[in-house]
């Protein structure tokens, strides 16, 4: 009877393993290479920028030394704990400065053999977070599923002096600021971050 059991036990493994082997292929999926980020998103390492409080004239500098752009890689499909989803990539930009950093992370993700992908931007500014969804040639989506937060996009404007041909804000709901924190960013196209505002006291921190 234990024979008869590891025989069957041992034709059954053979068949799965045969199946994978028949059903399994590798795809590719490419690197990260979507340049609307980088435009909108211009870092590069080693960057240094200041920006300046409105206020009171203090100023404060951030170094850019976290720069990331996924590679192109392989994944196996079909068969048994093999990749089913599809590939994913991201970007990472990231500085620092003192008790302050900034992270820009952009993360997409495509099913295979399929032309649209689910796309998210997170970015945070030292504790403060705000999320939005495909970054493209002429602004940077509002999350749907993100209801505490708004994105307005407007075209040639000045901004503190600045130009902008895009100048993309984002603003978060206030409601649960219990201190003061940041929760209004201002991006233009091109140029990056160059603006971000504090509630409830209303600073304004501008890059110089």
């Amino acid at each position: 009877m234990k024979k008869n059991v590891f025989v069957i036990l041992s034709f059954i493994t053979l068949q799965l393993l045969a199946c994978t082997l028949c059903s399994t292929k590798k795809v590719p999926c490419t690197s990260f290479d979507n340049n609307n980020f980088g435009t909108w998103f211009p870092y590069t390492s080693r960057l240094y920028q200041v920006f300046k409080n409105s206020q009171t004239q203090d100023t404060i500098g951030f170094q850019f030394t976290d720069i990331y752009y996924s590679p192109a890689y392989e994944v196996q499909t079909g068969g048994f704990g093999n990749r089913i989803g599809g590939c994913s990539k991201s970007a990472t930009v990231g500085a620092t400065a003192i008790n302050k950093y900034i992270n820009v992370q952009y993360y997409i993700d495509s099913a295979f053999n399929q032309p649209n992908a689910n796309q998210q931007l997170n970015i945070s500014i030292s504790n403060s977070f705000f999320y939005a969804e495909e970054v493209n040639n002429q602004e940077i989506k509002k999350s749907i599923i993100d209801s505490t937060s708004n994105i307005i996009t407007n075209t040639d404007v000045i901004f503190n002096g600045i130009f902008c041909t895009k100048l993309c804000t984002i603003t978060n709901d206030t409601i649960n600021n219990k201190n003061d924190r940041i929760y209004k960013i201002h991006i233009s196209k091109g140029k990056g971050i160059i603006g971000y505002e504090y509630y409830p006291s209303l600073q304004k921190w501008i890059i110089q």
